[in-house]
């Protein structure tokens, strides 16, 4: 499978979003990944339409999007049990969850309740209802969006649900020249932005790259430089400590941070988002480059901060870029090389 696939999809969304280039990367990889994706921004920055562009993009591809609010129940999502009028029997009745493509929208206004109605098919693929379970379709893929202003409402997400997502994407105001584009461009003002965008690919060419992907090396070099990036997240660890002894004031500044650090899960995430990145720079193997682009968007949901910190302004962006500057990688081309 060619790397074409990914920047078919990247140039198809373009047409309907201005800007936004490693955003729209980094959604994409997601569902090469087989992730799911949480987006937090200010209101009005294309969340909504990166998802549809994005679908709409995937010739066979279904999509729902789900307006999460406090009254939302958990069946509302999943589906239930219903009576049916004509039979007077029970039957399921399957929720907007069992689509190709779910927009959760402001996914932090619905009760930690409903909530939990997302991890199961997030994380297993499938969907419990009156206690038969059913499968996922093997394109599934959540991309969630929440406001980082608002707190009225809001329910904070919990760390198991955080930590289902493969990225969370920080969105901010785009240039001046992007937003000069999009208000000269009559069709993107207008009520059909995604006028121009057309199916590039298929749920079977998506699965099938997924498998070529899942095929790009990974040295142990590689490895070692992931797994050391994560247990560094973690106080108490040795790795932890060598950032606070080498990393001078900054250094400080993540010790005193960072409350818990990565699970298990972020090692994963960054092997296989690692793979993606990788593919689609057109190598068959992982370099510390590969790593180093995806990190921030893998880390900052599972960094928990300390109390202090957050009121005093400290970002896990922050801490992630004192992470990288710090952590040691083998800087041999050639250990990170497939081996003929």
């Amino acid at each position: 499978m060619s790397k074409n696939i990914i920047d078919n999809l990247l140039g198809n969304m373009g047409l309907a979003i201005k800007g936004y280039r490693t955003e729209l990367e980094l959604l994409v990889y997601s569902v090469f990944g087989d992730g799911h994706a949480l987006f937090e921004s200010f209101p009005g920055l294309a969340k909504t339409l990166m998802m549809r562009a994005l679908c709409q993009s995937v010739e066979d591809a279904s999509f729902k999007r789900i307006q999460l609010t406090p009254n939302l129940l958990p069946t509302d999502i999943t589906g239930g049990e219903i009576v049916n009028p004509a039979t007077n029997e029970f039957e399921i009745r399957k929720g907007p969850i069992f689509s190709n493509m779910v927009l959760a929208d402001e996914i932090n206004r619905a009760t930690p309740k409903t909530q939990s109605a997302l991890l199961e098919p997030m994380a297993e693929r499938s969907v419990t209802i009156a206690g038969q379970t059913f499968k996922m379709s093997p394109l599934f893929f959540v991309g969630a969006t929440m406001n980082p202003i608002e707190q009225e409402g809001t329910f904070p997400l919990p760390e198991a649900q955080l930590d289902r997502f493969l990225f969370k994407i920080s969105l901010d105001y785009v240039s001046y020249e992007d937003e000069l584009a999009m208000v000269a461009d009559a069709e993107l003002r207008g009520r059909n932005p995604l006028g121009a965008v057309k199916p590039v690919t298929n749920i079977a060419e998506i699965l099938a790259t997924r498998e070529a992907i899942a095929k790009t090396h990974i040295a142990q070099a590689a490895f070692e430089y992931i797994v050391k990036l994560v247990r560094a997240t973690r106080p108490g660890k040795p790795e932890f400590a060598d950032i606070v002894a080498r990393a001078g004031a900054d250094g400080q500044t993540f010790g005193k941070s960072i409350a818990t650090g990565a699970s298990p899960r972020a090692i994963n995430a960054l092997a296989t988002a690692a793979q993606v990145r990788a593919f689609h720079r057109g190598r068959d193997h992982v370099r510390p480059e590969d790593i180093k682009y995806v990190t921030p968007s893998i880390l900052r949901h599972r960094l928990l901060l300390d109390r202090k910190a957050k009121m005093g302004k400290v970002t896990a962006d922050k801490l992630i870029v004192t992470l990288l500057n710090t952590v040691k990688f083998h800087d041999n081309p050639a250990a990170y090389a497939k081996q003929s």
